[in-house]
């Protein structure tokens, strides 16, 4: 999929709302969003550069920027006290691997014939499999974060967002066996997303009637492709 003139705007955008976060992390005190905020902006910048071999379009680059940005909104104290009724932790978890299992079933769909075979259904669980792989790489490098950095908030730091009822962090490592639960809820939470978002696309893809598209329009598409 090529990019459109406004896709830049919408890399810009995203570039933007991470440069609030860090400017936003440093006026308010927190200092602890400024490291993954720093290293979404590289992501992004590498979403926009393998735009057209990634198969992104417009819509699914917007949905990979909240996907990635939805944790950063901790800024405003969000793992302390969330907004929502549920722990902000449980919601960062969810709601980006939904997205990331989009992203990579729209990748791989390319592969899928138009109707449901064996090969369709293996690569079904590949979407599925890999999504949780990218829930398990991010869990890796909180570890390692939280060994050079230590306690406290962010993505790279063991913190409020990683515990619950518990307000003593350092005791609260000790009695989760250095994280153990936090880390199994992640899990879980991202297993979650990955099948709404895996099974959504897959129920999407082959359970939904399409419309065909007028011939008019296939053949326009067709001369522009030559």
């Amino acid at each position: 999929m090529s990019k459109k003139r406004y896709t830049k705007y919408i890399l810009f955008a995203g570039i933007l709302y991470f440069l609030i976060i860090i400017l936003l992390d440093f006026l308010l005190g927190v200092r602890a969003y400024y490291y993954e905020s720093i290293a979404f902006c590289l992501l992004l910048i590498g979403l926009y550069a393998f735009y057209e071999k990634l198969r992104l379009n417009t819509p699914l680059f917007i949905l990979l920027i909240f996907a990635t940005g939805i944790h950063s909104l901790g800024v405003f104290g969000w793992y302390n006290v969330s907004p929502v009724g549920i722990p902000w932790d449980y919601v960062t978890h969810f709601f980006p691997f939904i997205i990331v299992a989009v992203f990579f079933f729209h990748f791989l769909s390319q592969y899928m014939s138009e109707k449901f075979t064996f090969k369709a259904l293996i690569i079904i669980l590949l979407v599925f499999f890999a999504t949780l792989g990218i829930g398990s790489a991010v869990e890796n490098v909180e570890y390692v974060g939280y060994l050079i950095l230590g306690p406290g908030e962010g993505g790279l730091k063991f913190g409020t967002g990683d515990v619950s009822n518990v307000k003593d962090v350092e005791r609260s490592i000790e009695i989760t066996v250095g994280g153990w639960y936090n880390t199994m809820r992640d899990l879980i939470n991202n297993l979650l997303g990955a099948v709404v978002g895996t099974v959504s696309m897959a129920v999407y893809k082959y359970c939904i009637p399409k419309k065909k598209k007028p011939e008019r329009i296939i053949k326009r598409k067709a001369r522009k492709l030559r």
